[in-house]
């Protein structure tokens, strides 16, 4: 066999080693396919299914996590008729697959890339969330832009070179979706684009870089910051904190909850055997590249040196935001936010051992040694699924598939099961988050309502199914027996009518003085002086109401100063005024100064409505009692 022929079969190998890599981590840690989905999982693919432009353009009316994956989804989705859940799942993989492309093309042997395709598609156990999380998805975006920047062509190449510029537009473009998927990444394209420039200067000693190159930088600055801010313009919900920082104690309270997470895992707290065993591995083993490094045994090519101190400062500076985040310290230093330093300094401990220099014999053990460490990394999430946290294989698809039997149905449940139990068959099963959670979508909440049966799920919620209870301020009653689906208790319930009588304190008044105690009890009393003329001196109870006829009553007595004039106005409206009802105007004739009266409102509701208010206007020519209003559902 000649060495050409060699050469191509040992790349055929190489070809298919990484094929199988990614078609096995496919099979563990695609959406479609993972045991331990949650609901952050849940809600992208949910995202996919219900997504529409321009809401949809960050994670469902937030300011933060732009919608790339759901967006790409809509391509499978429509031009193949895959499901939200696979759509998602081969969305999310593409760009994996793009990452590696990128983060390899630093890398020169092939074994080396192999190591690393290990590294990236099956991550150790604290970081898998690099399979689907947002801060994969970013890297995965800045490496394929480095795998592109390799491929510019300055040199003798005039400014209207056509390849160069299809490269700067592709780099564009890749650089802004990372910004829009992750805000983030701001500090990982900026540390890129320092370490180029200075890169530039060093090599040729001269400030002045190639037009085209400055051209493309500032269209991208400006043109993604205008997108930016657009896109975050339609949020309806503003993160607290997501921009503020931690002082000094904050910071050590922050290094506090790492290094005890660390040691708790260390110490076999978790009863996590290649959790533990990474744990300990990995600072061994980087302890071995340091002290290679104090007695200069690693020496990396110049062409290199750009990429290690690029992946160097962005380790220690991404680290050092992370620290200073307010957010991270607020979601207790989520193991999430660290897959950053994993993919960095994973890569840049694979170009260290690529470059030591030591015998034939010592330069094996180091790369076994580093296989080793990663294929401990890569058995630690699969070990922890079957054995310690889920304790099983089975795919949340599978599990989801259960409920599928029980018909087409609305569920409430935890946040951590609500969106994870329904995103596998969102056609029929539509879920939202109990009304004391954080409910991500509202206008999930009338589908969930509309559909024929109801079923409540316990799980990390509650440890047992009252017989009534309140829900996005719709009563409900307990129909049948608990059920055990899927692994998830769940009881059924029928919503009750919404026909009530509302009282002080239920309802409101601009005003306490007005209110005083009567033999009906609390009532709203007010006299025709000026400090109550056209005041809301009712208001409430923000209730929720379904589609449907109904009636308000309201209870009033007075005397008006004139007769025949309008003395109050009944109004019925919603969200705080901005839908307007119902109304209607009371006339001084039709009041008794004796007797209760009733007032009503009637009306027609076609959707689903939240923060429905019963108000009344006073105009100011008449002294008005007000007992109660009635909601009567007919």
């Amino acid at each position: 066999m000649t060495l050409q022929e060699n050469d191509k079969r040992s790349q055929l190998l190489f070809i298919t080693a990484i094929c199988m890599i990614i078609v096995v981590s496919y099979s563990f840690y695609a959406s479609s396919n993972y045991p331990l989905l949650n609901s952050d999982d849940g809600m992208a693919i949910l995202m996919a299914h219900y997504f529409e432009l321009p809401r949809d353009v960050y994670c469902w009316g937030q300011d933060r996590l732009g919608s790339l994956i759901p967006l790409m989804s809509q391509g499978f989705m429509k031009g193949f008729g895959t499901s939200a859940m696979t759509a998602v799942s081969l969305s999310n993989y593409l760009i994996l697959i793009l990452g590696y492309i990128g983060f390899s093309s630093l890398i020169k042997p092939r074994y080396g890339k192999l190591v690393f395709a290990l590294i990236w598609f099956f991550p150790f156990q604290r970081f898998i969330d690099l399979t689907r999380y947002t801060i994969g998805v970013e890297y995965s975006l800045i490496a394929f832009a480095i795998f592109l920047m390799l491929r510019l062509q300055f040199e003798n190449k005039s400014f209207f070179y056509w390849k160069n510029h299809a490269l700067l537009l592709a780099i564009n473009l890749v650089l802004g979706a990372a910004l829009w998927a992750s805000d983030l990444s701001i500090v990982t394209i900026t540390i890129l684009l320092v370490v180029l420039y200075v890169h530039h200067f060093i090599k040729k000693r001269t400030f002045i870089i190639r037009k085209e190159a400055i051209l493309y930088t500032l269209a991208g600055i400006v043109g993604w910051t205008y997108f930016i801010l657009l896109a975050k313009s339609y949020a309806v919900a503003k993160t607290e904190d997501f921009a503020s920082f931690n002082g000094i104690s904050e910071m050590l309270d922050g290094l506090s909850m790492m290094f005890r997470s660390t040691f708790d895992v260390m110490l076999y707290s978790e009863h996590d055997f290649f959790t533990t065993l990474y744990t300990w591995l990995a600072p061994i083993f980087i302890g071995i590249l340091v002290v290679l490094i104090i007695r200069k045994k690693i020496n990396v090519p110049a062409d290199q040196r750009k990429w290690v101190t690029f992946l160097l400062l962005d380790f220690c500076l991404v680290m050092g935001v992370i620290l200073l985040s307010q957010w991270v310290l607020i979601n207790e230093m989520g193991r999430r936010y660290f897959v950053a330093s994993y993919i960095t300094m994973s890569l840049l401990i694979v170009i260290l051992v690529e470059n030591a220099i030591l015998t034939q014999r010592y330069k094996r053990l180091l790369k076994a040694g580093l296989l080793t460490v990663v294929i401990v990394g890569a058995i630690s999430p699969i070990y922890n699924m079957q054995f310690v946290n889920g304790k099983s294989l089975r795919s949340m698809k599978s599990v989801s598939k259960e409920f599928t039997q029980l018909g087409e149905i609305g569920l409430i449940g935890g946040y951590w099961n609500a969106y994870r139990i329904s995103c596998a068959y969102p056609e029929t099963l539509v879920a939202t988050p109990d009304d004391l959670s954080d409910v991500k979508n509202r206008e999930l909440v009338p589908l969930v309502f509309a559909q024929p049966k109801l079923y409540i799920v316990r799980d990390g919620w509650m440890t047992s199914f009252p017989d009534t209870m309140i829900q996005f301020k719709i009563p409900l009653k307990r129909v049948g027996k608990e059920q055990l689906v899927g692994g998830h208790h769940i009881q059924q319930y029928k919503r009750l009518s919404l026909s009530k009588v509302y009282k002080l304190p239920e309802m409101h008044t601009s005003n306490e003085a007005f209110v005083e105690t009567a033999e009906e009890g609390q009532v709203i009393h007010v006299k025709p002086v000026p400090e109550a003329r056209d005041q809301f001196i009712l208001s409430g109870p923000n209730c929720t109401l379904v589609p449907g006829d109904y009636r308000v009553r309201y209870k009033i007595k007075g005397k008006a100063t004139v007769s025949d004039t309008v003395v109050g106005q009944l109004i019925v409206s919603a969200e705080y005024g901005l839908i307007p009802i119902g109304q209607r105007d009371m006339n001084a004739n039709e009041l008794s100064p004796d007797e209760f009266r009733s007032f009503e409102v009637r009306f027609h509701l076609r959707e689903f409505t939240f923060n429905v208010e019963f108000l009344f206007k006073n105009i100011g020519n008449a002294e008005l009692v007000i007992e109660e209003v009635e909601l009567i559902e007919q």
